[in-house]
């Protein structure tokens, strides 16, 4: 399922840590996913690289380049943080090996916060409260890396992601999200893959995904 490398040192403990952590979240994604990687998963263990916010731009971009990268500088043991940037990265070398990189940004974000383990309940308050201040980005804006977007707006799209995703699961059940990925496996393109596993066009999904947060929006 893996390889394990090192760099920068060795701590032979916390690597065994590591790949317990990804052998349950790699069992439990199969399940969930009806899929599992043809090819091993690199993991590189950065013993000189410490640990970023998972939101930040340069986290997105190189943290898992096909390669899993995790930054260990001055970790002895597993953390809370590590663990769930261990499953979230997890996630990513599934979606990338589902649908071969053809995966819009949001929905690749969305899928690996909810198999991380992800509150969407939060995210869906920051995010309806985005709404009410029409601030919100288009799910079509969010299919590009987020790294183009203004620093200040990453946050929301990341609780974009994840909130649309449970909208999915909530409305469709992880079926949906197992058909759309294996649409997108298809090389269909976004517009295509969420109407076959959805029934809905992106259009339609967007309304229905924003009339649920104005649903769920506390009444003043």
């Amino acid at each position: 399922q893996f390889r394990l490398r090192y760099d920068g040192g060795v701590n032979e403990a916390l690597g065994n840590a590591v790949l317990e952590v990804l052998a349950g979240a790699y069992d439990n994604y199969a399940s969930r996913l009806h899929f599992r990687p043809d090819d091993p998963i690199t993991v590189v263990l950065e013993l000189g690289t410490s640990l970023q916010d998972p939101r930040a731009p340069e986290w997105a971009a190189g943290l898992n380049d096909g390669t899993i990268h995790v930054p260990l500088r001055g970790m002895e043991r597993l953390s809370v943080p590590l663990i769930a940037v261990l499953r979230h990265e997890l996630a990513h070398s599934f979606i990338r090996a589902r649908t071969g990189g053809n995966c819009p940004t949001w929905l690749q974000e969305g899928i690996a916060q909810w198999l991380e383990g992800g509150d969407p309940h939060r995210e869906d308050a920051v995010v309806a409260a985005a709404a009410r201040k029409g601030r919100l980005i288009p799910l079509l804006t969010l299919e590009g890396p987020f790294q183009s977007l203004p620093p200040e707006q990453v946050p929301l799209a990341y609780a974009e992601s994840l909130s649309a995703v449970a909208h999915i699961a909530r409305t469709r059940g992880e079926g949906a999200i197992v058909r759309l990925l294996a649409g997108l496996g298809d090389r269909l393109p976004a517009e295509e893959a969420l109407p076959v596993a959805l029934a809905l066009s992106y259009p339609e999904f967007q309304r229905s995904w924003e009339d649920a947060l104005k649903a769920s929006a506390p009444r003043s």
